[in-house]
């Protein structure tokens, strides 16, 4: 069953119920005001866009990764951003406004501070030395339960926590995290940084991840960062679902090590998960 990260991991999680509006544009240093030639939901490494299917070694050795997002949805450049946020790569997201981004990006310069930089221009100089990621904070984890947390209605969102919990259970074992079991409510979400470091960590800490969808729709979401994180770090992952085009791109025809479960609807998700746990997951 689940379980959480652990009292050695301080940060500050803010009063519950109580969310930390993010931060203007203005907090970082833009050089100057020249619109950025890359086009919208689209990546770079050193300056040479991304596209097809996912490098992953070049990401991993990129000096700096570049994403600009403009009214997103399932974006490779999201899978990519993840993959170069856990090789510590110097990264900056270009948005005209940090609603653009998914939640627990909104704060990710704060969450690791030089290493990402969020801007509505490119910034003119940057620091491209690679910034590893902190100590993990605890012990081994088993599973990392990724979900699509943000952009559900209250009544989808509790609908999509009886389907973690099944997933939880059909694991069958004590070391699972999954932030969306934790997190009651569309209401009582962590600040977009706590969100960062918490998954981050659980992510690294955890020997195979599973990636929830609830519905078809292809969202902007912390979910496709996190599956860029878990293929940098070579962990294996089942996608579970309703049809692989909710995937970004880069994930519908996926590397060896990642497996997608379309499960069609929740009647046979649910009956899966009871009756072959080990075939869906």
């Amino acid at each position: 069953m689940i379980s959480a990260l652990g009292p050695s991991l301080s940060i500050g999680l803010p009063t519950p119920g109580v969310v930390r509006a993010a931060a203007p544009l203005d907090r970082v240093e833009l050089g100057n005001s020249t619109p950025p030639a890359m086009p919208a939901n689209s990546y770079a490494c050193d300056g040479v866009r991304g596209g097809g299917p996912l490098d992953v070694p070049a990401l991993k050795g990129c000096g700096v990764f570049t994403m600009r997002l403009s009214k997103p949805s399932a974006e490779d450049a999201m899978v990519a951003a993840g993959v170069a946020m856990a090789s510590g790569r110097r990264s900056v997201y270009l948005v005209d406004d940090v609603k653009e981004l998914p939640w627990f990006l909104r704060e990710a310069d704060r969450a690791l501070p030089g290493q990402v930089t969020i801007a509505s221009v490119p910034p003119a100089r940057l620091d491209t030395t690679p910034r590893p990621l902190p100590e993990v904070s605890g012990p081994p984890l088993e599973t990392f339960i990724g979900c699509l947390m943000s952009g559900l209605s209250e009544a989808q969102y509790q609908e999509g926590h009886a389907h973690l919990q099944a997933i939880d259970a059909a694991l069958g074992t004590g070391a699972n995290y999954c932030e969306g079991l934790l997190v009651k409510s569309t209401s009582t979400f962590d600040a977009p940084a706590d969100s960062l470091r918490l998954d981050l960590d659980a992510i690294r800490r955890s020997k195979r991840c599973v990636f929830y969808l609830f519905d078809g729709k292809p969202r902007p979401s912390g979910i496709w960062v996190e599956a860029g994180v878990a293929l940098a770090l070579d962990k294996p992952c089942t996608f579970l679902v309703p049809d692989r085009k909710a995937l970004p791109p880069c994930l519908q025809n996926p590397p060896g090590n990642v497996r997608v479960i379309e499960y069609g609807n929740h009647g046979s998700l649910l009956a899966g998960l009871k009756e072959s746990p080990a075939r869906w997951l």
